[in-house]
Formats: structure tokens, sequence, C-alpha cells
């Protein structure tokens, strides 16, 4: 137990995340030692395990746009910003779930980074500042008025 504290860096956080994917099975040949140190290494290691220096770089442009909004965006706004079908950023929003958190807002389904921890790593990843910089100054005064427009449209998503 006190080397799993250790490992977690005391940080109740680093638990929510590594318990359940032990559980899952992402640790097969399981040893504690083996574990990720603290919380960013979690996330990296599943920033790695998820392929995001690799062949699913470009679904890192989804996720620069929950950093760059900084408030709960619709799968219909980050669709519509990175040039995405809306069903693709669905599936890729379904595969981080465990790092986002989903909430109805203004009767849309809106995500956002469930822990600042995790924003704090996105927004260290080099992919992630760069599509976010390109984001901010290609598209900036679109991201704002879709944040600040009335959403009332009642989008309903599955």
């Amino acid at each position: 137990m006190d080397l799993l504290a250790e490992k977690s860096e005391y940080n109740f956080m680093y638990l929510r995340y590594v318990l359940p994917a032990i559980a899952e099975g992402f640790y097969r040949d399981f040893s504690i030692k083996e574990l990720p140190q603290g919380l960013l290494d979690y996330y990296d290691q599943h920033w790695q395990r998820m392929g995001m220096e690799g062949e699913n770089r470009p679904n890192g442009i989804l996720l620069s746009i929950l950093v760059a909004a900084g408030t709960p965006v619709s799968s219909k706004l980050i669709a519509d910003t990175a040039g995405r079908d809306r069903y693709e950023v669905l599936e890729v929003l379904e595969r981080w779930r465990g790092f986002l958190k989903k909430e109805r807002v203004e009767g849309q389904e809106c995500y956002s980074t469930y822990h600042y921890t995790f924003a704090e790593f996105l927004q260290e990843k080099p992919a992630i500042k760069r599509e976010a910089a390109k984001l901010l100054a290609a598209k900036n005064d679109r991201i704002r008025e879709a944040l600040t427009a009335d959403e009332g449209e009642g989008d309903e998503e599955e």
C-alpha cells in the first residue's frame, strides 16, 4: 500500500485513473513497481497508448479545441472548428472518456477536461500547443462567436 501511495504521489486522481486501468487489463503483467510515477506520467502513458504521436496525431486537434475553449463545448462545435465529421469526433471523445467530463449545457451534450491537471498536461504537449496556436490564430473569432452565441437550438446527441 505504501508503494502505491508513493507511485500516486499522494494524489487521489491518480487512483481514480490507475485502479480502473488495472481492472480493465491495461497492466496485464501487473507489478506495482511498473505503474507510472505520478499523474503526469499516467497521462503520458495513456497518450502513447492512444497513438497520439503516431497515426492518431491528427486527433490532437480535437483535444486542443477543448483546451483552447476553456469551457464545455459540444461535439458539433468541435467538429465544425476542426473541419471533421461529428460522429468521428464523438468516437475520439469516447476513447478519451475517462479524462473528459460530459454535461448538458443549454440542451446540448458538452465536453470539457475532467480535471485541471489533464488540461495542463495537454497544454504542455507540443502537438497540442501547435494545434491550439493554429486554432487561435485562424479561428479565434469563430470559436468565440460559437461559444458566446445562443446555442438554444437543442441539438441533441446520442
